[in-house]
């Protein structure tokens, strides 16, 4: 519910420079009715530019940063991994080696 009313606020300020406009002959012709924009052009571009910015620009932003401390945090997980295997699998050749010798001085 609260993911829509936030839809909805937001979308104020977009759908409040349209409206309904008829045409006017003598009187007013309901058949004539238009959805046009009712406030001036550069309210609408203003809107357009903030509304584009936020829903936009600084989620795809966001969404990059995210992306980019993931592969960070990947990629020194496997330094680690692999540091620690490579650690272990010296340790392992040292305890090989000196199982070698032992077997050699008996």
């Amino acid at each position: 519910a609260s993911v829509w009313v936030l839809s909805l606020i937001c979308a104020i300020p977009n759908t409040s420079l349209h409206g309904l406009q008829y045409q006017y002959l003598p009187e007013r012709v309901l058949e004539s009715a238009t959805c046009n924009l009712l406030k001036p052009k550069w309210m609408y571009n203003l809107v357009i530019q903030v509304t584009t910015v936020l829903f936009y620009f600084v989620p795809m932003m966001m969404i990059s940063v995210l992306y980019l401390m993931i592969g960070l945090t990947l990629a020194s997980g496997q330094k680690q991994r692999k540091d620690k295997l490579d650690k272990n699998h010296d340790s392992w050749k040292i305890h090989l080696d000196s199982r070698r010798r032992r077997q050699v001085t008996k």
